[in-house]
This record gives structure tokens, sequence and C-alpha cells, in this order.
């Protein structure tokens, strides 16, 4: 580690204190958060390899996500009714990243009727002080997008990888960053002693951090004129804690995306690869490959495990090739299992998606398993449960 790394002050106490200067408030709500972001911090310090540039946005990364929670708390101190908001029948998409959950979210949300996290309400989830924000438009908005701006000039790769669009639903795995239980930080650096220690913990907690946060995010969007009926959301992470997700949205459903891995892990290791140069000079390769399939053996797992302890009925099935080959007939399989009325309106906005979002539109994501010391052959044995169950037309059974 560099000596410009090791001169910020990383403690506890300096991070609380830059958090409260930069949002003029104190209190945090409860101090549940001190551990996960002691075992980060850390794991940063001691493991990631960060260069200068690197910690300067991981530590401000930290003081970040603890102006979130101050500022949140204001909030929830200043209008107590947000937390009688009800979080109605919810569903999630679920399934491995890069098995088309982005685009099937972004397809679905073409519904008026569905309430979406955008990526700027997932980075600023409380309004700026002093901001108009229940008129349009929300000054967040361009913040989001001159932030995305900034990191898209910095790592170009990314745009091939990922539609990342301010004003676009992503998944809601950026909103829990505020809580320090995110699987956010194994994406960005290499931190194993906080990824073992995340294993370990009980998930419900942090779902029930994030349930805070819809509330606090459909309070607003009622104000600003956007009312809507039910939520969904995405996150591949989800995977791995669908017991806990549905203990805190116990009418929740589910949307399990599939594709065959033997595809998805290579290219989930060189999105974490292009994220980790970003803050790091030592990224491996063959380290982020290992990580990406240890990852997702172990969270498709406990999902096939959850699933057969009770949840079989609340889930839905879909294959990336089918939303390819016909995104409009998926999503009215979609709809008719969530019972949700697939109108006319929808079919012409989910129609227009489809023209206006076309993946030949972006660069090609251009990976290899080899690149990232992985075979074919080891995948397939690793994922040989998953795709035996779920998949109809994967590549042969070693």
């Amino acid at each position: 580690m560099s000596d410009s790394v090791e001169m910020l002050d990383w403690s506890a106490e300096a991070l609380l204190a830059d958090a409260r200067a930069q949002s003029g408030l104190s209190d945090f709500d409860d101090d549940s958060f001190l551990e996960p972001m002691a075992v980060l911090t850390d794991s940063l310090l001691s493991e990631a390899g960060l260069h200068p540039q690197g910690a300067l946005s991981a530590r401000a990364r930290i003081v970040d996500n603890l102006v979130g929670r101050l500022t949140a708390q204001d909030y929830f101190t200043r209008y107590p009714e947000i937390l009688q908001e009800e979080i109605l029948a919810p569903f999630f998409i679920v399934g491995l990243a890069r098995s088309g959950t982005t685009r099937l979210l972004r397809l679905l949300a073409a519904d008026s009727t569905l309430y979406a996290l955008t990526r700027w309400e997932c980075r600023f989830p409380s309004p700026f002080p002093g901001s108009d924000w229940v008129s349009e438009p929300d000054p967040r908005i361009a913040t989001a997008r001159t932030e995305l701006k900034q990191m898209l000039e910095h790592q170009p790769v990314l745009a091939s990888i990922h539609p990342f669009d301010a004003d676009a639903p992503d998944e809601d795995i950026v909103l829990m960053q505020h809580s320090f239980l995110s699987q956010v930080e194994e994406a960005s650096a290499r931190v194993p002693s906080y990824v073992a220690w995340l294993d370990r913990q009980d998930h419900v907690n942090a779902y029930a951090f994030l349930k805070k946060r819809l509330q606090f995010l459909q309070w607003q969007k009622k104000r600003s004129g956007r009312a809507a009926e039910r939520w969904i959301l995405k996150g591949p992470y989800h995977l791995g804690y669908l017991d806990a997700l549905t203990a805190v949205f116990p009418d929740a459903k589910l949307v399990h995306t599939h594709r065959d891995p033997v595809e998805t892990i290579p290219s989930i290791a060189s999105f974490h690869y292009a994220l980790w140069q970003m803050g790091t000079d030592g990224a491996d390769p063959a380290y982020l490959g290992r990580q990406s399939k240890n990852r997702f053996v172990w969270a498709l797992g406990r999902a096939m495990e959850v699933r057969d302890a009770g949840l079989e009925s609340r889930c839905l099935d879909v294959w990336y090739q089918d939303v390819n080959r016909d995104p409009l007939g998926e999503a009215r399989r979609i709809f008719d299992f969530l019972g949700i009325d697939f109108s006319a309106e929808t079919e012409g906005r989910m129609r227009q998606w489809v023209v206006d979002n076309d993946r030949a539109k972006r660069p090609a994501h251009h990976y290899s398993a080899e690149q990232f010391g992985l075979s074919e052959d080891e995948l397939i044995e690793a994922f040989s449960d998953y795709r035996k169950r779920f998949l109809r037309d994967s590549l042969p059974t070693a």
C-alpha cells in the first residue's frame, strides 16, 4: 500500500465526523452499520491493493453511504408517515448476473402501474438539501448523469458491458450500499475478508433496510406525482438470500432468469475486472474468475435449496433465449403470473422500448473464459446441478 493511502484517516471516528460535517446531521438511527463498516474498511486497507485515487474513491464512497444514512434518518424523523407506506406485493427479478436481468427489468418497467428504482434514486435516495425535488427536473438526476459520464470516460469498456443510464431502472444493490451489507464491494475491489464475513451474516437486516428505503422513495414518488401500484426490483445478489428477502417481503413473487453459466461467469468476471481496474493497478483476472464462479455456485445452490423448501409456487422461470426471441410474449407471460393487466398501452410502450434499446446500438463486449483462468469443462462441472435442472439449450453435460 502506498504512503498516500495510509495517510488517509480511515478510523470510524474520522469517517463519522466527515459524514456529519458534510450533512450537518448527527442521527444515524442505530449503530448496526458500525461492524460491517469496520470489516469493510480493514479489508480495503489490508487486501485491496488500492492505488491513491482508488483509496480516495473508496473512502469517499464510505462517507457518501454514511451521509445517505443521516439524510434518510432526518426525513424519517421529520416525516414519520414515511414508514407507514405499504410496499404491496413487490416482485423481484433474480438470476445470474449477465442473464438479461437489466433488460427484463427495463422492459417490464415500461408499464406505468409499476414503481421502479432508477439509477439516480439508487445513488441518491435522499433529496439534496434545499432542492425543489417535487418538481422536475430533480437535481439528483443531473448529478447522477455527471457521475456516470465521468466513470465511462475513465473506463470506456464499461459501456460495452452494461447499459449505464441515470434515468433508467437499475438494480437495488446500489441502494443497499448504505447498509454496508452489499455485494457491491466485492464487485469493486479485492476484499475477501469482508466477503467471508458478509456471507456469515443474517441478511434479514439488509432487506429490512431495503424496505425502509423503498418506503422513503415511494413517499417521494407520490409527492412528485409518480404514484403507481407495486414495485418491480432486480438483483442477481438476491439469489443467495431468497429466504431473507421473503421474510421481509412475505407477499413478494420472484421471476428467476436463466442462462448458461458457461457464458455468464466469464462475462461477470470481465465486468468486475473493469471495475477493479478503476481502483487498483493489481487487478488479477484469474482471481476474479474464481471469485465469480464461486459466488454463483454458492448463490444458485442456496436459491435451489430455498425454492425447494417452500418457495417454488412463488417463482416463475424465464429463459434468456426466450426473452431475446419474443420479449413481448415473455412479458405477457410474466404479467399473467403476477396478476397484472397487460394493457394495450403497456404493450405499445414495451414495443417502443425494444426498438429504442436494441443491443446492437451498444459496443460489443469481448471476453473469454481463458482470459479469467477458467475452462468450459470446469464451469460445466461446477454448475452441473443448476444446468441439469434449468437449462434446456445448454452445452453438453460433462
